[in-house]
């Protein structure tokens, strides 16, 4: 019966640790989820300025490869990989939005803020805004 109340005066102590944890987690989780559109944008411009700043034009197909642009080209992986994620935890977010919207626990400014990152990445990612998809896929 001893052993049994030292079990119960551990996990009291290790409850509070554990739920904490895996509540910032779970947080840091959903910002990144929240944030991956903007990431994606952001690291999009970045390597598209300094190519065109490096090579004296914009690129197009094939003008630079992407890939081998020098040592900017490090940047295409994680762009490729944070296009891939927006597009898959699109559907995701967008439940947790209204679900979140729903319960109240959520502001417009951040509504505003992710829809519109989504929309930016959207636009971009099917509109082949100046064939920056055609190229980043070269």
């Amino acid at each position: 019966m001893n052993k049994i109340k030292e079990m119960e005066q551990i996990e009291d102590i290790l409850r509070p640790i554990t739920k904490s944890w895996s509540s910032n987690y779970l947080r840091i989780l959903f910002v990144f989820i929240y944030c991956s559109h903007w990431i994606f944008l952001i690291l999009l411009c970045i390597f598209v300025v300094t190519v065109t700043l490096q090579f004296g034009h914009f690129p197009w197909y094939g003008h630079p490869d992407p890939k081998y642009a020098g040592a900017i080209s490090i940047l295409h992986t994680p762009i490729m990989l944070f296009m891939v994620w927006g597009v898959n935890t699109t559907p995701i977010v967008i439940i947790l939005t209204g679900i979140r919207l729903w319960k109240k626990s959520i502001g417009w400014q951040e509504i505003g803020l992710y829809f519109g990152g989504l929309i930016l990445f959207l636009f971009i990612l099917f509109n082949d805004v100046a064939g920056l998809m055609t190229w980043l896929g070269d």
